[in-house]
């Protein structure tokens, strides 16, 4: 009979899931030979290779691929028995979230605190990124869930997830102050964000053609770099209101079409029902059923040189 336990399996999903032995070893906390010798410990007692090494990293085999729903399943009961050991000892079990740049900045805080409230004591960690990374990552159950936008209107959401309507932004048109724009350069974050695809979509139907893209990693040097004239973009109004550049920059609408960008709170279909969890689906729809938070104010100032 072969052996094999949760650990070997906690291991193996963590390579599969990173795709490296360093990842792996992060996520595990614990140094990269532990990882090396269990999966090699693995392939030896299973008389087959689960990855294929090469200079990148590691990659599945069919073997491997066979294995890794098993290793997934082996995480969601551990942490579905442990959520209930917490629950039925009067915890909250803990969550792991995760927000578009924007929606943290933005919303998140006024959430969290209510939620806070409701739940004193209660683990939370908050994840940034695009949608689609934090889609993936809501899928590898790295996280619980995720609040997103969809760029395209009735695209559909992967196969086992759930998406609840959260709030709406009203997405602006911001250019540089005085009509100091050097050119017609599109500043945005990198490929898979929905509001870098709301406004190529835009600017293919409002002028034709594909603009000069520049790709940021942060609202705020978006936004700076706007009021500095490299460029326009295409933001929640919310976030250009509350920027340190607020004054150096003009706000229009974009037009009816792109005028709203919908975000929502996706979670896969299989987690477990907590407490933690109904709580925040309960003040997800409440927020929604508002309409959107009044935002966070942030202090007009320039950061220090």
């Amino acid at each position: 009979m072969i052996h094999m336990d949760s650990t070997d399996l906690r291991f193996f999903r963590a390579v599969a899931a990173t795709g490296t032995i360093a990842g792996a070893a992060a996520e595990l906390n614990c140094v990269p030979s532990n990882v090396t010798t269990r999966i090699r410990q693995m392939e030896a007692r299973l008389g087959t290779p689960l990855f294929f090494r090469h200079s990148r990293g590691m990659k599945l085999t069919r073997a491997g691929e066979a294995l890794l729903p098993f290793a997934e399943q082996n995480d969601d009961l551990l942490t579905r028995a442990r959520h209930a050991v917490q629950e039925a000892d009067g915890m909250n079990a803990p969550l792991r979230l995760g927000a578009m740049e924007t929606a943290a900045a933005i919303r998140m805080p006024g959430l969290i605190a209510r939620l806070k409230e409701k739940l004193p004591g209660l683990a939370l960690s908050l994840m940034t990124g695009n949608s689609q990374m934090l889609a993936e990552a809501v899928l590898e159950r790295r996280i619980d869930g995720a609040f997103v936008s969809s760029a395209r209107e009735g695209a559909p959401w992967p196969d086992g997830i759930e998406a609840v309507p959260a709030f709406e932004e009203s997405m602006v048109l911001i250019e540089p102050a005085g009509g100091a724009r050097q050119d017609d350069t599109l500043l945005v974050f990198g490929h898979g964000c929905s509001y870098r695809q709301m406004a190529e979509d835009w600017i293919a139907e409002a002028e034709g053609g594909a603009p000069e893209i520049m790709e940021f990693g942060s609202l705020d040097a978006i936004v700076g770099c706007v009021a500095a004239g490299l460029g326009r973009s295409l933001v929640p109004e919310a976030a250009a209101r509350a920027s340190v550049y607020a004054a150096d920059i003009t706000i229009t609408p974009p037009g009816p079409r792109y005028a709203h960008a919908p975000t929502f709170f996706i979670r896969r279909r299989d987690m477990p029902e907590t407490r933690s969890m109904s709580e925040l689906l309960a003040l997800t729809r409440e927020m929604a059923a508002a309409g959107t938070p009044p935002p966070r104010q942030r202090q007009k100032r320039r950061p220090a040189a």
